[in-house]
């Protein structure tokens, strides 16, 4: 399940996010550390930006109201950017960074870096007035007055050449889909769709595949980044849950599999606000709030000491500095006091802003800026000689130091409690881990084990389907069809052998695992044919959808079949396995087992059930029921 906006999405977002350009920025909210809000407006339009860093970001029309006290960040953002005009909205590099230009000559930038955990960083002139997070790499620095320096850059799919795809494909020590998806940059979304559209074998070794498939994968991508100038946006789902964002799609995909939308905004809002909020990180570990709240601290605290450190550093340097230029100091001080002397504190702001080293006055204050020749300023009270300004930055130098202390002793107190909520995680997180069966090439489809012993496997959808048959159904295997419009592909290995006590059950399969199931349909019909009555060349002046076959010849029909199915604890190849099958198949094989026909219990709900009874992942439950709710004729017995 995708949990982050890809490049791709960023690509789409941001094309379509144009049309927000020219608007004002009203106002700023911090919903959460990782959750800011922009309320835009312009005559008779208003929306809002909503950022979930790390995640993804999306317009809403219309101002989004919260009644959250704006913690610090968010003043911040109102004190620069509210108020300017949303000038620019790009991304960076094809990466997943967005950048919003805002005032005078784009003065101000406010980028957006959506990988990793993400982050937010306030830019004028190049220069870093805040990051959300301040962090440090060999590379770039993230913190007050520092240059922004973008990550360095990696591939840019819109950059690639026939011979770079051809090289980096032939070069790569990995598999099919991980090379699209990293080395290629296309990330893991469309690595899946690239495979599924080409039918390309994806666990297969990348450097093994033939060079006329380069070209079709180079062609792939630009069809993909040409359909990002007028996207179809779509949230894909997978039994009945949303599985994956797309701009556009390659593949193509029933009502059941997919949901169009109008825009890629109005997707993106409805997709990630179907995922849950800081309930697991990225390796699936539980992640309690107080937890994350204290992980979030100790990053302040952190960024607190590391502000300290530099300001006990840069005001001793003060110090030192105004009794290094002693006389140079001395001498000024005395002449804008002369100054102010004589044309009054007023009137002679204007004067001392004139001299060389001098870059403004404060009257109110008193207080001179001067330009340092080494680079940077150095603040200067004209009531006070030089060993007292001189103490002066001595003393923020020890009053920092007094702070420093008590900062690096709240962060240990924050990290140890840190450290007592991850054990308490790790313990839920260990409770709660379900253990995966070992998993086989046939669990990519439907399938389960005759009473006879043979393999029966089924098509989940059109691009499995014709997966399916085109790769595994051989000259000695069987092919069986529900009577049912867009039901599944089933194919019985090695089933030439069997006897019509496993066509009986492939039926059944069939039968349970296509539409009907879902209409609560008490019974149904399927039939079978030998392979070489299945075709994909249609008749004349027909066409055959995706996922669909021409049957010639005598069908075998087997009628009157009852929607009913197995789940159980099976032993295949020496390994545990979940099965669900027909009941006859099940009683042989299996042990500890459920009966289920369609009825009105939640199917989600019923798959929690069996993940929690046999410990283990939901997914792999998921996957191999019916698509349709479910009514539970038997459960286990204690003797079981």
């Amino acid at each position: 399940m995708k949990t982050q906006m890809s490049n791709f999405d960023i690509s789409a977002f941001v094309r379509e996010s144009q049309h927000y350009v020219g608007m004002q920025v009203e106002k700023i909210f911090q919903m959460s550390f990782t959750e800011v809000w922009l309320r835009l407006s312009r005559k008779g339009e208003k929306a809002t930006l909503v950022v979930k860093l790390g995640r993804a970001m999306w317009f809403e029309e219309g101002n989004l109201k919260s009644d959250v006290p704006p913690p610090n960040f968010a003043m911040l953002l109102r004190k620069h950017i509210a108020g300017k005009k949303l000038n620019t909205i790009s991304q960076h590099n094809f990466d997943r960074i967005v950048v919003l230009e805002f005032g005078t000559d784009n003065q101000f930038k406010l980028i957006i870096e959506m990988f990793g955990k993400g982050n937010m960083v306030l830019v004028l002139d190049g220069v870093i007035i805040k990051p959300l997070t301040s962090r440090s790499w060999r590379h770039r620095e993230m913190k007050p007055g520092a240059v922004y320096k973008f990550p360095p850059e990696g591939i840019n799919p819109l950059d690639l050449e026939r011979e770079d795809v051809s090289e980096i494909i032939s070069g790569s020590d990995r598999d099919v889909v991980r090379t699209i998806a990293t080395q290629l940059n296309m990330g893991g979304s469309y690595a899946e769709e690239l495979c599924d559209f080409l039918s390309i074998d994806k666990d297969a070794k990348a450097s093994d595949m033939e060079s006329g498939l380069h070209e079709d994968i180079k062609s792939a991508i630009d069809k993909i980044i040409s359909g990002l100038e007028d996207p179809a946006p779509m949230i894909k789902y997978l039994d009945g849950e949303p599985s994956d964002l797309l701009p556009i799609a390659l593949c193509d995909y029933s009502e059941d599999e997919a949901k169009p939308y109008e825009s890629f905004n109005l997707a993106l809002k409805e997709y990630f606000s179907s995922i849950p909020d800081g309930q697991e990180d990225e390796d699936g570990e539980f992640r309690s709030p107080e937890a994350q709240r204290l992980e979030r601290l100790a990053d302040l605290q952190k960024e607190a000491i590391d502000r300290l450190e530099t300001e006990i550093v840069e005001f001793q340097e003060m110090g030192d500095l105004i009794y290094a230029e002693y006389a140079q100091f001395e001498n000024l001080l005395a002449r804008a006091n002369t100054t102010l002397d004589e044309m009054g504190w007023g009137g002679a702001k204007a004067e001392l802003e004139k001299w060389e080293p001098v870059v403004s006055f404060d009257p109110g204050a008193g207080l001179l800026d001067i330009k340092l020749q080494e680079g940077g300023h150095i603040t200067l009270d004209v009531r006070k000689d030089v060993n007292e300004n001189a103490g002066i930055q001595y003393s923020k130098s020890k009053k920092a130091r007094d702070r420093l202390d008590g900062a690096k002793t709240a962060l240990e107190e924050t990290l140890a409690r840190l450290e007592r909520a991850n054990k308490e995680d790790v313990k839920k997180t260990e409770a709660g881990k379900k253990i995966p069966t070992r998993q086989m090439w046939f669990d990519r489809y439907r399938w389960f084990m005759s009473s006879e012993g043979f393999l029966v496997v089924g098509g989940r959808d059109a691009r499995s389907n014709d997966k399916l048959v085109k790769k595994h159904l051989k000259d000695d295997g069987i092919y069986v069809h529900a009577d049912v419009q867009g039901a599944a592909s089933i194919v019985i290995m090695k089933g030439r052998d069997a006897t019509e006590q496993t066509y009986n059950e492939a039926c059944e399969f069939a039968v349970s695992h296509s539409k009907a199931w879902k209409a609560k349909l008490a019974s149904g019909s399927s039939y079978w044919v030998k392979p070489d009555q299945v075709s994909k060349t249609p008749q004349p002046g027909e066409f055959l959808a995706r996922g669909a076959f021409m049957i010639r010849g005598k069908r075998n029909y087997s009628h009157k079949l009852e929607l009913k199915l197995a789940i159980g604890e099976v032993m295949l190849e020496g390994e545990r396995k979940i099965m669900c099958g027909p009941l006859d198949s099940m009683k042989e094989h299996g042990q500890d087992y459920f009966i289920i026909v369609p009825g009105d219990i939640n199917l989600n709900k019923f798959a929690k059930q069996l993940s929690d009874h046999y410990n283990v992942p939901i997914e792999e439950i998921s996957r191999i029921l019916p698509s349709g709710d479910v009514e539970i004729l038997k459960k286990p017995s204690p003797t079981d």
